[in-house]
């Protein structure tokens, strides 16, 4: 996606979708864990956001109106 111009850097890209496996998949027993790996979640919308608006806007030059 980001060689097509869909994502602003493929870089914050698996930075999302590491941050996203941590919470998904791992479980810490450590309140102080958890509180990070919520604090990094929260850290990265704006990246999200941005990916979200570049996959929109692409989608919306490659898809036919209709």
């Amino acid at each position: 996606m980001a060689r097509l111009g869909a994502l602003p850097s493929p870089e914050s890209f698996r930075l999302l979708v590491a941050i996203r496996n941590r919470i998904a998949h791992s479980y810490p027993d450590d309140p102080g864990r958890q509180a990070a790996n919520s604090n990094a979640a929260y850290e990265t919308v704006p990246d999200l956001l941005a990916a979200h608006e570049g996959v929109r806007r692409y989608l919306e030059r490659r898809l036919p109106e209709g």
